[in-house]
Formats: C-alpha cells, sequence, structure tokens
C-alpha cells in the first residue's frame, strides 16, 4: 500500500455508497506519538450529485505518558467521524457567521485526502492531559514515588501554602 491510495478522487465515485477499507502503517501520518504498527480505516462516502457524506472510523493502538504517574500505558482506541462535503468556492465573503451545519462541513476540490483526515482525527482524539486509569494517584509531591506502586513515609504537605486560607474558608462554612 502506498499513501497515494488513501487519496480519493471525486469524480472515480459513484452516485450512492462507495465503500473504502485501509490498513495502513502508522508511519504514514508522520505523527510524533508512539502508535502500533497499523491503522486500520474504514470509510464510506455517499454521493449525491456534487454532496458528499463521509463517514470514518478509525481504528489504532497508542502508546501515551500518564500526566499523573509519568508512566507509559498502551490504549486501544477506535474512534469515528461523520463529514459532509461539498465542492470548492471561492466566495471571498468576508465576516460570514457560520452555522450550526457548517462546523461538520467541508469543501472539496477533486480529491479527499482520507490519510490527511485520519491524521487530524487521531490528533484530536489524544487527550491534553492524559490518565493511565481514572483512580491513578500520581506521584508524590515531596518525594516522587508512584503512589499506584509503593506507599510512601512523607508526612502531609505543608500547611504553609497559599492554599492554606481558602481550605479555612471551606471549613468555616461547613460550621
Amino acid at each position: 500500500m502506498k499513501k497515494h491510495d488513501l487519496i480519493i478522487n471525486v469524480n472515480s465515485l459513484q452516485d450512492g455508497e462507495n465503500k473504502f477499507s485501509f490498513a495502513f502503517p502508522a508511519e504514514f501520518l508522520n505523527i510524533k506519538y508512539e502508535l502500533d504498527h497499523r491503522v486500520i480505516l474504514k470509510a464510506t462516502i455517499y454521493k449525491k450529485n456534487k454532496k458528499l457524506k463521509l463517514v470514518m472510523n478509525v481504528s489504532f493502538k497508542i502508546t501515551l505518558i500518564c500526566s499523573l504517574c509519568i508512566e507509559k500505558f498502551h490504549r486501544n482506541v477506535n474512534t469515528s467521524l461523520t463529514l459532509y462535503l461539498i465542492p470548492f468556492r471561492n466566495d471571498n465573503k468576508t465576516n460570514t457567521e457560520l452555522e450550526k451545519k457548517d462546523l461538520l462541513t467541508e469543501q472539496y476540490k477533486e480529491e479527499i485526502n482520507l490519510l490527511q483526515l485520519t491524521k487530524e482525527m487521531i490528533l484530536l482524539w489524544i487527550p491534553i492531559a492524559p490518565k493511565c486509569k481514572v483512580s491513578c494517584k500520581g506521584l508524590c509531591p515531596t518525594c516522587g514515588i508512584n503512589l499506584n506502586k509503593n506507599t510512601c513515609n512523607c508526612k502531609e504537605i505543608s500547611k504553609n501554602n497559599a492554599f492554606l486560607k481558602l481550605s479555612n474558608l471551606i471549613k468555616n462554612e461547613r460550621n
């Protein structure tokens, strides 16, 4: 398989349903995240006249670093996207207000680059602060030990911090 196989010429599509299925190396995406070797893409393009509806499903395995305990973890991901495509118009309109339907609408010229759309889907899926698990305890703020694996003998964080007054306010409101 080559990268150009993931670029669909709109003129080659038949009216109605057009199904595509690809398994390609993660290296095609050129992403700075550690993806498992293979990405699976299933796409269906519904064509009616010059309007298109694209339904994509992408499956991949990614390695991330937990934002709390700094450990690597793996996640199997299956994400989908529905996008509406219309022919490219060079309107030169400025200050046009977007409507709700415009948020899921893209313009196309002659081709649809499924590789680029897959890359965008994966990048949008990646959380800002990934967690290895919901119950992750993170690192001890004093000694830095991973509290998911070990316990430490550090005392509670010193009460001489900027948030002491806030905790006193909360205690006073409860009383």
